[in-house]
């Protein structure tokens, strides 16, 4: 089943690359964070997908 479904890190880079996202930042590493937001499909981005910016 898991593999028909579409993988929500694609679809996230396809719709949303280079976009500002608003949402709450819950952990920072030194190469990134991880970073609650409301999208669909997708409820948090994984750690070092992005990088932080202020």
């Amino acid at each position: 089943m898991k593999a028909l479904q579409r993988d929500p890190f694609k679809e996230f880079a396809r719709t949303h690359l280079g976009r500002v996202l608003t949402g709450r930042v819950t952990k920072i590493v030194p190469f990134g964070g991880n970073m609650e937001a409301t999208l669909s499909r997708l409820r948090s981005l994984a750690e070092g997908v992005g990088t932080l910016r202020r």
